[in-house]
């Protein structure tokens, strides 16, 4: 498997929130066959960091139902170091922060305007898919 085989390994398995009040979902990831050629793969996706649990904000899915964007492409980039819709000091924080140890942030925009955050804290136990205004 080759270097974004976190990600590309994600499957739909998208869990339902515990109670109607949950501001957040898992998403289960397993191991399946690489999707990609090993050269593509590499130019796509070279990982500086590790994502630990995945997870997304009821509105967040929605917003990737509704399109039918693809989350994995969105968090290849993350994992990449690809931040995405940032100003230079953000992607300058960013890269601070993988030498560091602090938080990453990532923004992009799917189909249809919509922009999606990814957070991966700062101890990497989870990276989150999120609307701006749910944070």
């Amino acid at each position: 498997m080759g270097a974004c085989a976190a990600a590309d390994a994600l499957n739909t398995d998208i869990s339902t929130p515990v109670s109607e009040n949950a501001r957040a979902v898992s998403i289960h990831h397993a191991p399946v066959g690489m999707t990609s050629s090993e050269s593509e793969d590499e130019t796509i996706c070279r990982l500086k960091f590790t994502f630990g649990r995945l997870l997304t904000t009821v509105g967040a899915l929605e917003a990737f139902q509704r399109t039918g964007d693809n989350l994995t492409q969105y968090l290849r980039r993350h994992l990449s170091g690809d931040w995405g819709d940032l100003d230079e000091h953000d992607r300058l924080e960013n890269e601070r922060s993988l030498l560091n140890g602090f938080r990453l942030l990532s923004a992009y925009h799917l189909r249809d305007g919509s922009k999606i955050w990814l957070i991966t804290e700062a101890d990497r136990s989870c990276t989150t898919f999120l609307l701006p205004d749910e944070y």
